[in-house]
């Protein structure tokens, strides 16, 4: 009894030792390195969805986070070349690949898309699917292409006047400054929720997007002058004629409020 005692606790210790805390992402690979950049990448797409077949690895590091709800099932990355959103197709991926966290992608077997202008890698979607890029969907699948180096690095933010932002921009964080409010509503109070237009001093407009399930996605729009950050997005929104740019915001935290509130 004492021998199969003694056994079930080794055990135990090993199968607790396979399990990583909330805290610390892993496993950790630290030998790999990128062949190419996520610019190039971006360039290799033509207007259509496709599946990569030569052994392409990318790095970059962690631009997003869904801690907040606002990022679903996905994360960004930028190497300071170009942005990438990786359909993960999990939740809770602040845990294991929070902001500032380097990633490496081995995108062969990948398919890579683009979706407003932000370049997607993940599978390739059905036939009968009408989006863009599918989901990794599992675990398997991710820790097959997505490898943790350990390491964290600063991330690049770029501050940009409107007349600055591109779509090759797209996918990578970056903060607009001196932005106001369009209010929209009779009663002059919007919530962040769903598309929000702001302008800067020239009358130039961005949007921001806010899911309805983003913690902050009911708190009042701010009254008064802000910069905000977030991941930048090109394309049409609907009820609203043309193409804008548009911020996703990581959370409440991503509007700097020019009185001091954040």
């Amino acid at each position: 009894m004492m021998l199969r005692a003694t056994y079930m606790l080794f055990v135990a210790i090993l199968i607790s030792g396979c399990y990583d805390s909330a805290d610390t992402p892993g496993p950790v690979r630290t030998s790999m390195s990128a062949n190419t950049t996520l610019a190039n990448l971006r360039s290799m797409y033509k207007g259509y969805t496709f599946e990569v077949t030569d052994d392409i690895i990318v790095e970059g590091v962690v631009t997003s986070s869904d801690k907040a709800g606002n990022f679903y099932r996905t994360f960004t990355i930028s190497d300071g070349t170009a942005g990438a959103e990786i359909m993960a197709g999990t939740s809770d991926l602040h845990n294991s690949y929070p902001p500032g966290y380097r990633i490496f992608v081995k995108v062969k077997g990948c398919a890579v898309g683009m979706s407003r202008s932000v370049l997607q890698i993940g599978m390739m979607p059905e036939s009968f699917e009408n989006y863009e890029t599918d989901y990794f969907y599992s675990d398997v699948l991710l820790d097959r292409h997505i490898i943790r180096s350990g390491k964290s690095a600063s991330m690049d933010i770029r501050t940009l006047e409107y007349e600055e932002l591109t779509p090759s921009a797209c996918g990578m964080p970056v903060r607009i400054c001196n932005l106001s409010h369009a209010a929209t509503s009779d009663s002059g109070i919007d919530t962040w929720a769903g598309y929000r237009c702001f302008t800067d001093i020239n009358g130039s407009t961005v949007y921001t997007y806010t899911s309805e399930y983003a913690d902050f996605a009911d708190l009042a729009l701010p009254a008064t002058s802000v910069d905000i950050t977030g991941i930048l997005q090109y394309g049409e929104i609907s009820g609203i004629s043309g193409s804008h740019y548009i911020i996703k915001m990581r959370s409440e935290e991503d509007c700097h409020i020019h009185n001091g509130i954040h």
